[in-house]
């Protein structure tokens, strides 16, 4: 009866022995094979994350920051700033406020890596403060790694950048950002600024506009029919200027 135990007690170790032998081995494989994949992966990410440096750095130095630094030499108030985060690279081109664009802006062109999909992402960003319009503040545009130089891709960030310069340039005449800066020629009635104005008279603290050297011309030969006793504006003789538009109108000048 005893022997009949222990042969039976052994049997069982050997098949616990066994049983365990064969977890081990199985637990010892998915491990492997999950360090494996786990290597698989960082390599991928590495070589991702290597060519989008290469990417980056070509759509930077080649194509984008070529391009932003042409619109801040023409502007002796903007400054371009370049910049690397863990996520990409960025060029910032700031605008100072000044008595011709009486805002200070700012666009800023990145290229960020997108980790989950694997591409490229283009950002273009607005900000102008005050911001008196309507704008599209940002935009992007997601890009394949392996076609990131495209053409497409180029006319996109041309795009936005003549957009901007258009928009910047139209501070210039805007009245809601030139209001201050604003006036009336006295001859004719049409609305200038200093940025539309073709002639001037500076006198103390007030600033005459003329739309002409006719204008202008006029103005001096007979001021007082077109300034009040204390400076202001009045309207002349129906018959100094044919068909004379009044002061809040910006039409063109009747002459």
């Amino acid at each position: 009866m005893d022997e009949s135990r222990d042969r039976a007690r052994a049997g069982q170790l050997a098949a616990f022995r066994a049983q365990l032998a064969e977890s081990v081995t199985a637990a010892q494989d998915a491990g492997a094979r999950e360090r494996a994949a786990l290597d698989e992966a960082m390599r991928a990410r590495t070589d991702m994350h290597r060519q989008f440096e290469r990417v980056a750095t070509s759509l930077m130095e080649a194509e984008i920051i070529p391009r932003v630094q042409m619109i801040a030499e023409q502007f002796p108030n903007a400054t371009v700033e370049r910049g690397r985060t863990a996520a990409g690279a960025h060029v910032r081109c700031r605008f100072a406020s000044s008595a011709r664009f009486p805002a200070t802006a700012q666009f800023t062109v990145g290229v960020l890596l997108d980790t989950d999909r694997g591409t490229a992402t283009i950002n273009f960003r607005l900000e102008v403060v005050p911001l008196l319009m309507r704008i599209d503040p940002a935009e992007h545009l997601d890009v394949s790694l392996d076609d990131a130089i495209a053409a497409p891709i180029v006319e996109w960030i041309e795009h936005r950048l003549f957009a901007f310069v258009r928009f910047y340039l139209g501070l210039e005449t805007d009245a809601r950002y030139q209001h201050a800066d604003a006036g009336v020629d006295p001859v004719c009635g049409m609305a200038l600024t200093s940025a539309t104005a073709a002639e001037r008279i500076v006198e103390r603290a007030h600033t005459w506009y003329f739309c002409s050297a006719t204008c202008r011309a006029r103005f001096e030969a007979d001021r007082a029919v077109y300034v009040g006793a204390h400076g202001e504006w009045r309207a002349a003789p129906a018959t100094d200027v044919p068909s004379r538009p009044d002061p809040a109108d910006a039409g063109a000048c009747p002459e």
